[in-house]
């Protein structure tokens, strides 16, 4: 059974004859209780558990602002050896299972509540929770003591290479000490021939017959040269025959064993010293290219030799070799043996010889995406002639049923490097990959590659590549106080206004009319009158709207407006279409440029665009950027938290060492009084009785507070590694974070470069003067009035004839 006052729980609930209720059940065990009334104060408790942590956190279903399975998945990312119960009531049992999934809970209550079930779940989580406990202090032993052997393993490393060092030095001493015992001193004479056998030992030659053929065969070519040089510089001609008719000539073939033996090591001494550099003085002096013809592929993988000319005494093993270095080819040169074949086998010198076959670099593929749903199908509606929109008319809506493929993705294949005969590398350009995300409504396989319907609705892409399934949510009056905010995985169609101070999350939005609202949508923003005095619209499709009054917008897609934009802020990631109104004293930055009726008036403030430029998704990355850093900066706070706990750990590890060896010692000491004590009491000496006694009394005083301080020292290293693995829980939180803020990151420089930006302002009927008008390079304030224009950036200069050039707006 548990031990009563052993463990601490937490109970979050709002009622407050409940709560009242559980916490005279648990301290009547005798277990130390906290009470919280509110989800905020639950978490704040939670994260400061004081001196020891909670084993069990019990929360209510139906709390205010955080429901129960939030509060304890929050908990459970806190502190995850907490056990965790749900409490709710009947009505909300389907909720409770998924909670248990979601929240990994421990265990559920149904209202109203049993004592002796209650009591009976906590002692049986309670002590689910003390296992867990001391399976960590185990582990906990288990690594120090892991720890300990690493470290004497790497020692014993450090000394087995020492001695190993030790011993190939000693090694290396003793085979230069028999070299001179084997050649004495005058043997470091290097006009003085060696015998075959002083050269054979002096390059550490195999002492058997494989060995001097493998040799001989390395040296032959180089042989043959040196003496068909020689002979034609007598005007002799030297002939070529067999060995074996040299064994059938000679006496027993033993006749020029002598010779042999002399000879053979000043032939080796000279190619050692000349025949290297005479190899490539004869190569230049007879001009290989008459001889030779050298060609490459293309791409410069494969390169060719043909026989122009054929001589012995030049097209040979190692002239070929040496014009292979004059002409820079270094890479995958064919085996010498391949190229004395041909010499030998040629017959018809036109067909060319792959001398050399580099690696054929492999390029990559991009990434294939396949929706299988159309994606631009959705107007607001018919706009008429006033510029209002009807949203009766809004076309065929597509509507698709759980388990229908939407959207299918080839991955990328990466390239590799190739490399040419010449030894360089041929680089490949980087495989592109694309976001394929499975949004609300949708399921991704198992391999990551289809994306599938999880329930009916309508299908959705968003500026970010996420797919996903909308239900539709109709409200026939306004977003007001009857309504509150709205915050809905689908689309919304609000038929009257989204009034000020109130807002509205979701896919698409279809509204009568917008003012003063916060709006964040992952689709499109219909509006059927205007957008007014609205300062936080965030959109990831397209924005259309009668007019904009003093608003600012954020949208990935394009603003078409059918009257006019006043005092507002427009950043697009598309176009800014407003062919028949009127853009005046505005801020218009569109990447893919400016359609306008009229810009301007003559006593309004001037109007600027910036065109050419994805300022939009430039101030979306400089945010995720400061996330980042943000994250980073707090990492690296813990764990530098954490390098001073381990400090920490490591001192009260020697301090437990120290105060287990004194207990040892005096456990040792005590041992061997005790058997002396019989003696001392039968020899009556009184006086060293009451030493030895006094003695053992301060022996187990010391052993007493030894035994304190070991268990003081484990308590504050348990609280040690709690904080640590806290922390280190928060690190890892924070590298999830900023993994998904990467792959936001990525998102958008991918939504980004879909299109060349347009920087370029189309004027339908007249711009006033004062207007201002950058681009990615250069700007332009219009001087005088100007109508019907087309103002774009151009680049000038350049050219074939090459000169400077320049951008002008």
């Amino acid at each position: 059974m548990v031990e009563k006052e052993q463990y601490k729980i937490l109970v979050v609930e709002a009622n407050e004859k409940l709560r009242t209720r559980m916490y005279d059940v648990l301290t009547s065990q005798g277990m130390e209780v906290i009470c919280e009334n509110s989800s905020i104060a639950a978490i704040e408790t939670l994260e400061n558990p004081g001196s020891s942590p909670y084993a069990l956190i019990v929360s209510s279903y139906r709390m205010p602002k955080m429901q129960g399975d939030e509060i304890l998945k929050k908990a459970r990312e806190v502190s995850p050896d907490t056990r965790r119960i749900l409490v709710s009531d009947a009505e909300d049992l389907e909720t409770m299972v998924r909670a248990v999934n979601s929240a990994d809970i421990h265990g559920c209550f149904v209202l109203p509540l049993n004592n002796d079930d209650f009591i009976a779940k906590v002692n049986l989580v309670c002590r689910q929770f003390d296992k867990i406990k001391k399976h960590e202090t185990l582990k906990k032993v288990i690594r120090r003591q892991n720890k300990q052997m690493f470290k004497m393993a790497a020692d014993f490393k450090k000394k087995h290479a020492k001695y190993s060092a030790k011993i190939e030095e000693r090694k290396k001493k003793i085979r230069i000490l028999k070299s001179i015992g084997r050649h004495g001193a005058e043997t470091v004479d290097p006009e003085k021939p060696l015998s075959l056998e002083e050269f054979i030992t002096k390059n550490e030659l195999d002492f058997v017959s494989e060995a001097f053929g493998a040799e001989f065969l390395r040296i032959a070519e180089h042989i043959r040269h040196i003496f068909t040089k020689a002979a034609s510089g007598l005007f002799l001609e030297i002939a070529e025959f067999d060995y074996k008719d040299i064994l059938k000539n000679s006496s027993e073939g033993k006749e020029y064993h002598d010779e042999v033996n002399k000879l053979l090591p000043l032939v080796f001494m000279l190619l050692q010293k000349k025949g290297e550099n005479f190899a490539k003085t004869d190569a230049k002096d007879l001009l290989l290219d008459e001889f030779i013809e050298l060609s490459m592929s293309e791409n410069m993988t494969k390169a060719f030799l043909k026989i122009k000319k054929y001589d012995a005494r030049v097209v040979n093993l190692a002239n070929i070799k040496e014009f292979l270095v004059q002409k820079n080819i270094k890479f995958g040169i064919r085996d010498d043996n391949l190229i004395g074949a041909w010499l030998s086998d040629s017959v018809n010198y036109d067909d060319a010889f792959v001398i050399a076959e580099g690696k054929e670099p492999q390029l990559p593929k991009d990434a294939e995406v396949t929706y299988y749903f159309p994606r631009d199908f959705l107007k607001a509606g018919k706009v008429n002639d006033d510029g209002s929109i009807d949203f009766k008319d809004r076309g065929d809506i597509p509507f698709i049923s759980k388990g229908v493929l939407l959207a299918e993705k080839v991955p990328m294949v990466e390239g590799a490097f190739g490399r040419d005969v010449l030894g360089d590398d041929m680089p490949v350009p980087d495989a592109v990959d694309f976001v394929f995300g499975s949004g609300t409504g949708t399921v991704l396989s198992e391999d990551g590659a289809k994306i599938y319907a999880d329930s009916d609705g309508q299908p959705h892409l968003d500026a970010m590549g996420n797919v996903s399934v909308f239900p539709e949510l109709n409200i026939e009056g306004d977003v007001g106080y009857e309504t509150g905010n709205i915050n809905f995985d689908g689309n919304v169609v609000v038929k009257g206004v989204v009034k000020e101070g109130f807002s509205v999350k979701c896919a698409t939005l279809t509204a009568s009319q917008i003012e003063g609202a916060q709006i964040n949508l992952t689709g499109d923003l219909n509006v059927s009158a205007g957008i007014i005095d609205a300062h936080l619209i965030k959109v990831q499709g397209n924005v259309q709207a009668k007019y904009i009054n003093n608003s600012r917008i954020d949208a990935f897609g394009d603003l078409i407006v059918e009257k006019e934009i006043i005092d507002s802020i427009i950043l697009l990631s598309g176009a800014c279409m407003n062919s028949t109104g009127t853009i005046i004293s505005s801020m218009v930055t569109a990447k893919m440029g400016v359609d306008a009726g009229r810009i301007g008036t003559d006593i309004s403030k001037p109007a600027k665009f910036r065109v050419g430029v994805d300022d939009h998704i430039k101030s979306l990355l400089i945010k995720v950027d400061k996330k980042i850093k943000k994250n980073l900066d707090a990492g690296a706070e813990l764990k530098s938290e954490i390098s001073e706990f381990k400090k920490e750990d490591e001192q009260l590890h020697i301090k437990i060492s120290e105060h287990a060896y004194t207990q040892d010692r005096n456990q040792v000491e005590l041992n061997g009084i005790k058997k002396k004590m019989p003696a001392l009491e039968a020899s009556g000496n009184m006086e060293v009785l009451y030493k030895v006694t006094k003695a053992v009394e301060q022996m187990q005083k010391k052993a007493k507070e030894a035994e304190n301080e070991i268990n003081s020292a484990f308590a504050r290293q348990d609280a040690v590694a709690m904080e640590i693995s806290r922390r280190k829980g928060s690190i890892k939180g924070l590298e999830e974070s900023n993994r998904s803020f990467v792959y936001e990151k990525k998102g958008l420089k991918e939504f980004s470069a879909k299109d060349k930006p347009v920087p370029e302002v189309r004027v339908n009927k007249k711009v006033a003067a004062g207007t201002k008008i950058d681009g990615p390079n250069s700007s332009r304030i219009i001087r005088e009035a100007v109508s019907r224009c087309r103002i774009l950036e151009v680049k000038k200069g350049g050219g074939d004839e090459g000169g400077l050039s320049f951008y002008e707006m």
